[in-house]
């Protein structure tokens, strides 16, 4: 139903600026918990062309799992946000895999515990990926020396 709000664009008529607003505002939920379920939504439903020709789902094997009830919804938003993270440059070949890799472990395991696997095998699946987040890390790296006029100094560092 999301996502058919979200592809109608229903949600101005309705008196909201998007749909995660709407969404927001009928279930008092947070906003981030609203436009999580707007982007689950929308990577497990079969999607439109331009033309009007239907596709099928961006994410299909976590669409199935979840509509056979294998996993939970928090797994799907686990698999679908590290899924999407995947460089364009490996996503075709690896994509599928990291997918089915996932949803076999979330039907074992917590959501919690699908996280952090999730991560770890996004670094290895991805390794330029993290490799990126590593070089944002070191330019984020500071150390800062203050002297003061007595001598003593204070340092300061990230």
């Amino acid at each position: 139903m999301i996502a058919q709000v979200e592809t109608e664009r229903l949600a101005f008529d309705l008196g909201a600026k998007n749909t995660p607003t709407l969404l927001r505002d009928a279930l008092r939920i947070s906003a981030r918990d609203a436009a999580g379920r707007v982007r689950l939504a929308l990577a497990v439903t079969p999607r439109r062309t331009l033309t009007g020709e239907p596709v099928e789902a961006a994410h299909p094997q976590t669409a199935q799992a979840l509509a056979a009830g294998s996993i939970s919804v928090r797994h799907a938003a686990t698999i679908i946000t590290t899924a999407d993270k995947i460089s364009d440059l490996v996503v075709d070949d690896a994509g599928p895999l990291f997918e089915t890799q996932l949803l076999a472990f979330a039907a074992e395991h917590d959501p919690d515990t699908v996280a952090r696997f999730a991560h770890g095998l996004f670094a290895r699946v991805d390794q330029d990926g993290a490799f990126r987040d590593l070089e944002s890390a070191h330019r984020r790296r500071t150390v800062t020396l203050r002297r003061r006029a007595d001598g003593s100094a204070s340092i300061a560092g990230e």
